[in-house]
């Protein structure tokens, strides 16, 4: 999805501002901790972490005004069916489509249409509408950026003369 720069930019915001110190010996004991913590754990859970940053991350794209870079509804969708660790087979047998469509879908072939978006949000505890919001953006992208330079501008001016 978006390059490690880019994600290193979002999620390092602010983090330790003021420097951090330790012995080798401290740091050792801090990941010992850290890794001990993390097996603790379930593993339902840690599923529902990685979801809700990659829910985070489609927030933050949103957000960007200045985004070029098109990342496709598909990208995020099988970010999410990686996490799950389900086949996209299986997903769509689950969802009730076809196999080819669901995988239309990933590769940016189909959109999106609003029930599937809303079954989206259900299954990723998430907003279908932010599903619906990401295509939208990404459609407007590609329309001011593939619009001839030559066509006609419309006004409200112009409306009132004709």
């Amino acid at each position: 999805m978006k390059n490690n720069k880019e994600k290193n930019r979002v999620f390092n915001q602010g983090v330790l501002a003021n420097g951090f110190t330790a012995s080798k010996s401290e740091m050792n004991e801090l990941k010992a901790n850290m890794l001990k913590a993390s097996n603790a754990i379930p593993d339902k859970m840690k599923i529902q972490y990685k979801l809700n940053a990659l829910v985070f991350e489609m927030e933050e794209y949103l957000k960007n005004d200045s985004a070029e870079e098109v990342i496709a509804v598909g990208s995020f969708l099988q970010e999410c069916i990686k996490v799950l660790n389900v086949k996209n087979k299986d997903l769509a047998e689950y969802l009730g489509m076809e196999a080819p469509n669901l995988s239309a879908v990933i590769n940016g072939k189909r959109k999106l249409n609003i029930e599937l978006a809303d079954i989206l949000g259900q299954i990723f505890n998430s907003d279908g509408k932010l599903w619906l919001d990401v295509q939208i953006k990404n459609d407007w992208i590609r329309y001011t950026h593939s619009k001839p330079k030559a066509k006609k501008k419309y006004t409200l001016e112009q409306l009132i003369k004709h």
